[in-house]
């Protein structure tokens, strides 16, 4: 399975590069919040030219094809979305000039009668090393919002981050460690919706 950190790192290191690739939502016309059983269309937006592959991930997942996601190159196709369906898509997208950094990812939020719904979405943020890192994220109707990092947690305030009771994470001065990919949860009842972003700092980012 593919790896979204690896490919991050690979693709910032690359002499040669396309543009940022980012994802837009193309159906509905309007934005989010989906209703469930609805149709969605995201497109992966880069400038390039020649064949170009594209890969496509949820969170940190890569996604395959099934009877409800059908990939046509840029575009990813959702028949019939569940609340399940939510999160941050993404997309990579490459050619024989090298491959695209990734820029920005798709906030899907989809609604249900027992399911939290993500109201203030984090972002993927680059700082310098020392700075400090802020991820937003706020839930309406979650019993519990919680955080992870690289799928380990949940994370609990100490002297060197907070959560705050509104979802808010705070690293108070980031190190090489911080490095990586934030989960923010939010649970109502017995389901999870789940956004993930990258946190990279500044000097790691040089490559050797």
């Amino acid at each position: 399975m593919l790896s979204l950190s690896r490919i991050v790192k690979k693709l910032f290191c690359r002499k040669e590069r396309i543009s940022e690739a980012s994802v837009q939502l193309q159906q509905p016309k309007l934005p989010s919040p989906i209703q469930v059983g609805g149709e969605v269309e995201l497109r992966c937006h880069v400038d390039g030219s020649g064949d170009m592959k594209y890969g496509w991930f949820k969170n940190t997942a890569s996604i395959t094809k099934s009877d409800r996601l059908e990939i046509k190159k840029k575009k990813l196709h959702i028949h019939r979305v569940m609340p399940e369906d939510s999160g941050m898509y993404t997309c990579v997208a490459q050619n024989e000039a090298g491959s695209s950094p990734i820029s920005d990812s798709y906030p899907l939020v989809v609604t249900g009668n027992e399911t939290a719904t993500i109201k203030l979405v984090p972002r993927n943020l680059i700082v310098k090393r020392g700075e400090p890192a802020v991820f937003d994220c706020f839930f309406e109707d979650a019993d519990v919002v919680q955080w992870f990092f690289n799928n380990i947690g949940p994370l609990e305030s100490d002297e060197e981050k907070t959560v705050f009771d509104n979802g808010t994470l705070l690293i108070r001065a980031t190190e090489h460690r911080d490095h990586g990919f934030y989960s923010c949860h939010g649970q109502r009842v017995d389901t999870t919706q789940t956004y993930t972003v990258e946190l990279r700092i500044a000097y790691e980012l040089l490559c050797a």
